[in-house]
């Protein structure tokens, strides 16, 4: 299973524990719609973890750690999505009758010029006691917060998956 550490306001977190929104939104994501076994050691250099035989997708789950990026400025959540759907803004806009707090119009903007459109389907999402930018820090060496989001692998994985594995979640939803 792929993990990443995902970059997330508060009002669209806050929307997925209060049933408010079923899908994250990227414009950009890791794009595996094309995936092929590759021919290189290229995408093995960029992603050791992903074995180059199968779609990194194939067991449909994603885990994303949450870093809170506004207003905690902490890790505050761990979610599971399903596999990715990628397409056309006309695609994304199809998913607005499960997502009420997405508009149209904002839509339109956010995906406006975008190469590849991607929605993350959520399956489970845990808030977690958070784990302050400063804590990170300290205890994760090199950690930097994401703009957007970092596939997490080698020994900054596993110091992060042991910090979120060790929090009690303060609150979970699965779907």
């Amino acid at each position: 299973m792929l993990t990443y550490l995902m970059s997330l306001r508060s009002d669209p977190l806050h929307d997925f524990f209060h049933d408010k929104k079923k899908h994250e939104f990227r414009r950009k994501f890791t794009d595996f719609t094309q995936y092929s076994p590759p021919a290189s050691d290229t995408v093995g250099e960029l992603f050791p973890d992903i074995e180059k035989s199968r779609d990194p997708f194939e067991d449909g789950i994603i885990r994303c750690i949450i870093y809170e990026s506004d207003k905690a400025m902490a890790i505050t959540a761990d979610a599971y999505f399903g596999k990715p759907i990628q397409g056309t803004i006309n695609d994304m806009l199809k998913l607005l009758p499960e997502n009420p707090s997405e508009t149209r119009d904002g839509m339109e903007n956010y995906f406006s010029g975008a190469y590849l459109c991607t929605a993350l389907p959520i399956m489970h999402i845990s808030r977690i006691k958070p784990i302050t930018l400063s804590e990170l820090r300290r205890l994760v060496p090199g950690f930097v917060a994401p703009q957007n989001y970092h596939v997490l692998t080698g020994n900054n994985h596993h110091a992060l998956k042991r910090l979120i594995d060790e929090r009690i979640p303060l609150q979970m939803i699965s779907r």
